[in-house]
């Protein structure tokens, strides 16, 4: 089985956190940031449309490697290890993902909750959020959306898991044979029977509470048209 890197041992490569597996030319990848979802024209799944006083934010958000940014980093490795890409191989890191937040802040590092999304449950992950905005949360989203930073974030709740581990197992088997005699006028009969069990025990280490890190884009790098 191959280890699960800590979190700490990842590396930006290509814009990819990576780590090396213990086996050779192995390698985990997992996503820097959140980011938008495209749709099938390449456009972000984004929308804020007015509602009188008041504006319906709708978006999309995955966290995950694009194939372009797969390639990228197969390729980088690739020249790392002196080897043909080919064989270099490439692993998502195994982790569990819990909720996706998105979150409203004050421009100086303080943020609030705006909605929250369980993820599709694979990769790339995706949430779906929508949330009415009015006053002084609308004027906080449009400062987000015009490039300032520290207003509106992605923020996903990402756990590093290890498998339960089999360390030992044990096979054994047990047996009895029992004779019987009995007596008749024609003379002397005898049967025996047999006796036999089987068990099998399995030494299971379970696995150790998982370790949960935050990933986070603030709005300011979604990729969105300055407003």
């Amino acid at each position: 089985m191959i280890r699960n890197p800590a979190h700490e041992e990842y590396q930006d490569i290509a814009g990819v956190l990576a780590a090396p597996a213990d086996e050779p030319a192995t390698w985990y990848y997992r996503a820097k940031a959140p980011a938008l979802a495209t749709d099938n024209q390449g456009r972000p799944q984004f929308s804020l449309v007015a509602v009188g006083a008041m504006a319906m934010l709708s978006l999309t958000a995955v966290w995950g490697v694009d194939a372009d940014r797969l390639g990228a980093l197969r390729a980088e490795l690739a020249v790392r290890a002196q080897l043909p890409p080919e064989q270099v191989r490439l692993y998502p890191a195994p982790v569990e993902v819990g909720e996706a937040v998105l979150q409203i802040g004050d421009g100086q590092g303080g943020y609030l909750r705006l909605a929250s999304s369980r993820t599709s449950g694979a990769p790339p992950y995706h949430a779906a959020f929508s949330a009415m905005l009015a006053g002084e949360q609308l004027d906080k989203a449009r400062k987000a959306l015009s490039g300032q930073r520290g207003w509106l974030e992605i923020r996903y709740l990402i756990a590093d898991v290890e498998p339960a581990l089999r360390e030992r197992t044990v096979t054994a088997s047990e047996s009895s044979e029992h004779e019987s005699r009995v007596r008749d006028g024609t003379g002397e009969a005898g049967f025996s029977s047999v006796a036999r069990s089987d068990y099998r025990q399995e030494d299971i280490t379970p696995r150790s509470v998982p370790k949960t890190h935050w990933y986070a884009a603030d709005a300011a790098d979604w990729g969105l048209p300055r407003s």
